[in-house]
């Protein structure tokens, strides 16, 4: 789903202990920012969840859980999160009121702690264009969606964020980068039907200030447009 001259990086640096052996990658600065990232992509699919009533949610690739717990917490909910270890042992700490388990996301299939059964809402925000081969994640993710269940996705908009000409994978921990045409075709090529797609801001800043900026970009004024989330909504098809 990528162009043919578009050149993918072999592996990415995104394990927490890749940054050290000391354990120390979860700072309290990189724990408060994690809060910021992908806020709107949360508050969607909290939206989408009391809509309609979905009460099981599972968050794929968590990391420390403040999203999940501040964001998708209350009506009632269960909340699971899956990510490496090392993630967990702070969000246990931090976010105590989910629950949590760990795999390798590349692999995430199984495990002593996987709870089991389908899930009626699950986010996975920003985590896909950090594996080396997401196709195994997405087939995890299809098969936990309940029937009538719902799974938002997120990554960063490659157009967007790098401009129309790039054909590369430029972030040490991206493996690749998807434009939105692309990655939605991706999705449905994975057996999920998109109900959705749309763009926010990477952190919280607000997206209503940042259209001119996008209609600039449309209108080929600008090669690069803040608005460089891309989220889909979608169902198994």
């Amino acid at each position: 789903m990528l162009p043919e001259d578009y050149v993918c990086r072999s592996r990415a640096v995104s394990l927490d202990t890749a940054s050290g052996s000391d354990g120390g990658y979860w700072t309290p600065e990189r724990i408060t920012n994690a809060a910021r990232y992908q806020i709107h992509v949360y508050r969607w699919a909290d939206r989408i969840a009391r809509r309609r009533g979905l009460r099981r949610v599972l968050d794929a690739g968590c990391g420390v859980g403040t999203k999940l717990v501040r964001v998708l917490g209350g009506e009632e909910r269960e909340l699971w999160g899956v990510d490496q270890a090392s993630a967990l042992g702070v969000a246990r700490a931090i976010s105590p009121a989910a629950r949590y388990w760990a795999a390798d996301l590349e692999h995430p299939a199984g495990g002593p702690d996987d709870p089991g059964g389908d899930f009626d809402l699950i986010v996975c925000a920003d985590v896909l264009e950090h594996l080396g081969n997401p196709d195994p994640l997405m087939a995890f993710l299809l098969s936990r969606t309940a029937p009538r269940g719902r799974l938002v996705l997120s990554t960063p908009e490659r157009d967007r964020l790098r401009g129309r000409a790039c054909r590369a994978s430029l972030k040490p921990d991206h493996v690749r980068e998807w434009s939105r045409g692309e990655f939605v075709a991706y999705v449905r090529s994975r057996g999920f039907e998109v109900l959705s797609s749309r763009l926010t801001a990477q952190d919280e800043t607000e997206t209503a200030s940042l259209w001119p900026a996008e209609f600039a970009f449309r209108l080929g004024l600008s090669d690069r447009s803040p608005l460089a989330c891309h989220a889909v909504l979608c169902r198994p098809a």
